[in-house]
């Protein structure tokens, strides 16, 4: 998948992104609650990781799965998730604290690598303080295939949604 898409572009049916975003809330919640090796935390890892690879199954050619944020809300391909966002504050809160945009899964994505997500996520304290310190935090601990997005920005109505600001990682 591409930074930017196509609104009117299907989204895979082998696993919706409501679906995704359902097991990373049941994840980082249950962090808060038990061990990061507590079998409640890592089975919401590794549905999560189940549910991601049907995805990319779905959509083969896809480069990465993007959960993105912004204004409050999670929107999947340029389409708002309301229903999950009402209840993802555990993931929207964290996020927008590191000047995120979202969440990138690339193929492959393990279980090992959305519990270091977790981990990051679902501290009391946030240990980094920005976005390019969360990947850092993140490579460090060996999760290869996940990746926190830039922020968010809206190019005005006339051109049909949000986009991506430029990276300076990248």
């Amino acid at each position: 998948m591409c930074d930017l898409h196509d609104p009117h572009e299907p989204t895979p049916t082998g696993s919706d992104a409501n679906a995704l975003v359902d097991e990373l809330v049941v994840a980082l919640s249950n962090a808060r609650i038990y061990r990061p090796d507590h079998p409640r935390v890592t089975g919401a890892a590794a549905a999560l990781e189940a549910g991601l690879r049907a995805w990319f199954e779905a959509a083969p050619g896809s480069e990465r799965c993007e959960i993105g944020t912004a204004d409050g809300f999670l929107f999947h391909r340029s389409r708002p998730l309301v229903g999950v966002s009402l209840s993802a504050t555990r993931l929207i809160q964290p996020l927008e604290a590191l000047g995120s945009g979202g969440v990138a899964f690339l193929p492959g994505t393990r279980a090992q690598d959305i519990l270091a997500l977790v981990a990051l996520l679902a501290a009391r304290t946030l240990e980094p303080r920005t976005m390019g310190e969360a990947n850092a935090l993140l490579a460090q601990r060996g999760a290869t295939r996940v990746r926190l997005l830039p922020p968010y920005r809206h190019e005005g109505l006339a051109l049909g949604g949000v986009t991506r600001m430029s990276d300076p990682e990248a």
